[in-house]
């Protein structure tokens, strides 16, 4: 979770923002699950499989950026297949304010 973290903080807002992460401690948020758009799994070797794995499990928190969803479609494809009401997430807006590229999705 760290790498990636860190891999989408500095491709979306460069080395400031990066030098912020490292001195950063997320407030982690708990948000419904149904605020979430239905979104196609992936379109890579991530798959049906590879998500059904993570039912159950202890998973880490969604990526999001104010309203925009920015990563985690397969933990959120397997909540919802467990029945699950919420999820927990960090928001990279506490790190940099806008977040340039295409999100997974906008959140409801």
């Amino acid at each position: 979770m760290q790498i990636l973290l860190f891999e989408l903080v500095e491709r979306a807002a460069g080395e400031p923002a990066l030098q912020k992460l490292e001195k950063h401690s997320f407030r982690v948020q708990t948000l419904p699950i149904k605020i979430f758009p239905s979104v196609p799994l992936s379109t890579d070797y991530r798959d049906a499989q590879y998500a059904s794995a993570m039912i159950g499990r202890l998973l880490p928190p969604i990526v999001i950026h104010g309203n925009k969803w920015i990563d985690g479609r397969h933990r959120i494809w397997a909540l919802k297949q467990s029945g699950a009401a919420s999820i927990e997430c960090i928001d990279l807006n506490e790190v940099f304010p806008d977040y340039p590229y295409e999100p997974t999705g906008i959140l409801l």
